[in-house]
This record gives structure tokens, C-alpha cells and sequence, in this order.
């Protein structure tokens, strides 16, 4: 939440995709937990990876 949260305040809004909660969801077995990715457009990548450097 914090990488999405501070993408928002920066105007970039990320889509985040969990395999493992959607498994969960549809009554699958958990193949890979706390595995998320992010996804930002084109055009807001390089501020996206900078903001995401800082936190991590």
C-alpha cells in the first residue's frame, strides 16, 4: 500500500495486480504469496520507478 499510496500523490495511478489474492478469491491454492506487480502508463514510468527506488 505504501508504493500505491505514494504513487497517487505524485498523480500516478497504478493498477496492482495480486495472483495470489485472486486465486484466493476464485477458491484456488496460493501459488506465489506477496507477490504483486505494478503497472503504470508509458509516460509515467521513470517518475513511477523513482518514487519506487526511494521506498524500497
Amino acid at each position: 500500500m505504501a508504493i500505491k499510496n505514494a504513487l497517487i500523490e505524485k498523480n500516478i495511478i497504478p493498477v496492482i495486480k495480486d495472483q495470489s489474492e485472486s486465486a484466493r478469491l476464485a477458491g484456488f491454492g496460493i501459488t506465489a504469496p506477496f507477490s504483486q506487480e505494478v503497472f503504470v502508463h508509458d509516460d509515467e514510468k521513470i517518475n513511477a520507478v523513482e518514487i519506487i527506488k526511494m521506498i524500497i
